[in-house]
């Protein structure tokens, strides 16, 4: 145990135990106790809090040069979606990421995963996959991911390092297009938390 002593004053520190101190003023004793402060990174603490999610979708056989992997993101109208996405395909491949979407047909609901396995909140955002668009809407950003082609094709990633905050009760689009010369997956896969605004 580590003692530091001043006049009157003395903290204590135990690695097993809280930090405590002794104030005295010769008659009178105040202990004051805390644990130690632990910190740890804001979006790791959202695991914690059960506001982070996490969803993924396999894209199988995408056709050569034309083949396309769609999934629409529409996000509830209390929270703010905070979204940091990873893309992994076989070929060469162009990912673009729009808002203001309209669909035809909404597609098939994807499932969302609560990152805290102990946590029974859900998501206010809804994914889904194959839906069929009626206009792209304005293009965000468009990203290379380099994999190849033709008898050289190979896999790659992308990984965007920022996060986006996705406006509330609106339509994006994540698209993924197969430039490469042969057929090849793609999967898509983001992780986002929700906070209230």
């Amino acid at each position: 145990m580590d003692v530091v002593k001043m006049p009157n004053f003395k903290i204590f520190n135990d690695k097993e135990k809280p930090i405590y101190a002794e104030i005295t003023n010769g008659t009178n004793t105040l202990w004051i106790e805390d644990s130690a402060a632990v910190t740890i990174e804001f979006a790791h603490a959202n695991i914690h809090e059960g506001v982070s999610y996490s969803v993924s979708k396999l894209f199988q056989n995408l056709g050569a040069g034309s083949g396309y992997a769609n999934l629409r993101i529409y996000t509830g109208s209390t929270k703010e979606t905070h979204m940091v996405m990873e893309v992994t395909a076989d070929g060469k491949s162009y990912i673009s990421l729009y808002s203001g979407t309209t669909y035809s047909a909404s597609g098939t609901l994807v499932t969302v995963y609560n990152l805290n396995r102990n946590s029974s909140n859900t998501t206010d955002s809804k994914v889904l996959f194959t839906p069929t668009i009626s206009d792209s809407g304005t293009l965000l950003s468009q990203t290379l991911l380099p994999g190849g082609t033709g008898s050289k094709t190979v896999g790659g990633q992308s990984l965007t390092r920022a996060e986006r905050i996705l406006k509330t009760s609106s339509d994006y689009l994540v698209r993924v297009q197969n430039v490469s010369d042969v057929a090849g997956d793609v999967a898509i896969n983001f992780t986002y938390y929700e906070l209230s605004v």
